[in-house]
């Protein structure tokens, strides 16, 4: 993490998570779903990536390195869905409600605030 060039974009990922209501996670899903009338396997990915570019390559800290995984927090490729990461990544990615969707951002943020502690 020493060489790690995106610590802004993850606090405010963090900041993201942390705070968006869920009247605006549920903007979005409306907006994406309703409206278009798509369905879809991963609605929670679906709405994560149009909040935070959520998903492997197009977050906001995949984008500040330019997917050179080296200089990300995270220190190794795809190391955001790996070992203690994996479970709120799959939260995220998983939801099936604009709820399920808000409480996977609270942990998640939750998780990565203990998790990089040090460098926040």
């Amino acid at each position: 993490m020493a060489t790690a060039k995106n610590i802004d974009e993850l606090k405010s990922l963090i900041e993201t998570y942390e705070t968006i209501s869920l009247e605006d996670i549920k903007k979005v899903w409306s907006s994406i779903f309703n409206k278009k009338n798509k369905k879809s396997d991963y609605p929670g990915r679906d709405v994560a990536k149009n909040i935070t570019g959520f998903g492997t390559f197009s977050c906001i800290l995949c984008v500040k390195v330019k997917k050179q995984c080296h200089y990300c927090v995270y220190g190794e490729y795809i190391g955001c869905i790996l070992f203690s990461h994996k479970e709120t990544y799959k939260n995220i990615s998983e939801a099936k409600t604009s709820k399920q969707l808000y409480n996977a951002f609270r942990k998640r943020a939750k998780h990565l605030r203990e998790y990089f502690n040090d460098i926040l």
